[in-house]
């Protein structure tokens, strides 16, 4: 049997991989095994009351692990209880009593040989009294506190006041880390650590950061979670309202027109503003009858809306001798007119950026003034749409009328956008 008062001592005894798993001294742990080998080993160390070494494994993929996939510090265990369960698996009661760092293991020879392994055992000191340990203690109570508020099911409540009663620095941080750490190669890290100060300090490192990233957790659940509550609420809304308007005698057709029309507003390839403004009064045909005249209106609105073509563009073509040789075909003489065309198309070649100017032709009917700007569109390579002002005697024609009228109208140039399909 080990004896723990000597400062040091060498031990052969069989060895356990763990995965996953870490094991620290005057700790319990659980443990289920399904192989051959491992059941022989732990029945061995149990026959002859002797500690069994559970080593973690550093490498996590290898299935079959080498000398070099193990970690150098181990915790030897005593074996308490051995139960079968079902489907050939069973369940190993241990209790940790020391470290042990490993000197030398001995592979398996053969497929049912066991691992055993050579390790040396040395018993620290207490050094409770230390200032750095004690500091570092009250600092790691401070953030257990702080890590059980943002994180409540992290660790059970009956944890804290067995921890108060725990006096020896090193299993206080063996306790810590083996009951709310959950990363395992910081486990692993705080069980290679010999100098408890250096333990302790892992152990503070580790918990800033849970907490951190538990703080950050329930922020992110808390703004999914209103995301989500807000979702059912209007959800449920929509619903009852679909049924009072069911109840009533209203169409409930108008939840179809508003999911259309939200579904071409995502859709446009427009500004935050402007989608905004469509979809306020796009949802106010949810709460509006589809026989009312106000309901017309604002599907008439958005029909004009969503037909034009917000940014869609074509692309300019200024070919001076392309634009000259439709001039000539489709006019014969104006040389003048032609002339100061083709200097207007001169200009946007050397500056594209001096903006948009106009070009008035006055002229009596007749002379060729709307076949001049059909040929200029075509050199351009510009969409051409004809806007009649004969006739014309209110200015709301030309720039369209409230939308609140009723029988209200896009004006003339809103609706030759609709018809070029083309912003330009």
């Amino acid at each position: 049997m080990l004896k723990l008062t000597d400062k040091h001592k060498i031990i052969e005894c069989a060895m356990m991989p763990l995965k996953g798993v870490v094991a620290f001294p005057e700790i319990p742990i659980n443990i289920e095994v399904e192989r051959n080998t491992s059941l022989k080993a732990y029945e061995a160390a149990f026959k002859a009351s002797s500690p069994i070494l559970l080593l973690p494994q550093s490498n996590l993929i290898s299935a079959s692990p080498k000398k070099n996939d193990f970690s150098k510090v181990g915790t030897l265990c005593i074996i308490q209880q051995i139960v079968a369960l079902a489907n050939g698996v069973v369940r190993i009661t241990l209790e940790g009593i020391e470290r042990a760092k490993v000197v030398s293991l001995n592979i398996p020879r053969e497929k049912n040989d066991i691992w055993t392994s050579t390790c040396a055992v040395t018993v620290i000191e207490p050094n409770d009294n230390k200032k750095e340990i004690r500091a570092l203690k009250v600092e790691i109570d401070a953030l257990i506190k702080k890590y059980s508020k943002v994180c409540a099911g992290g660790f059970s409540k009956s944890f804290l006041p067995i921890l108060s009663t725990i006096k020896d620095a090193g299993r206080y941080a063996d306790t810590v880390t083996a009951n709310i750490l959950g990363d395992y190669a910081t486990k692993v890290k705080i069980l290679e650590a010999s100098d408890i100060e250096d333990r302790l300090m892992a152990l503070a490192v580790a918990l800033t950061e849970e907490t951190e990233i538990a703080t950050l957790q329930k922020s992110i659940q808390s703004k999914v979670k209103a995301k989500m509550d807000k979702n059912q609420k209007d959800y449920y809304l929509s619903e009852q309202m679909k049924i009072i308007r069911s109840e009533m005698g209203e169409d409930t057709d108008t939840d179809d027109d508003y999911d259309a029309y939200i579904e071409r507003i995502k859709a446009l390839d427009v500004n935050d503003f402007v989608k905004e403004r469509l979809s306020k009064e796009a949802s106010k045909l949810n709460r509006m009858p589809i026989n009312s005249a106000e309901y017309g209106v604002i599907c008439n609105y958005l029909d004009v809306c969503l037909e034009l073509p917000w940014n869609i563009r074509s692309k300019d073509r200024i070919d001076l001798a392309t634009a000259r040789k439709i001039l000539e075909r489709d006019h014969d003489g104006l040389s003048e007119v032609k002339e100061r065309i083709l200097e207007f198309l001169a200009v946007r070649s050397l500056v594209p950026k001096l903006g948009n100017q106009i070009i008035c032709l006055v002229g009596p009917p007749g002379t060729g003034k709307t076949s001049i700007v059909r040929s200029i569109a075509e050199s351009m390579n510009r969409e051409y749409v004809r806007v009649s002002l004969g006739g014309v005697r209110d200015e709301a024609d030309i720039r369209g009328h409230r939308k609140t009228y009723l029988g209200s109208m896009p004006g003339r140039i809103i609706d030759g956008l609709k018809r070029a399909k083309t912003i330009n």
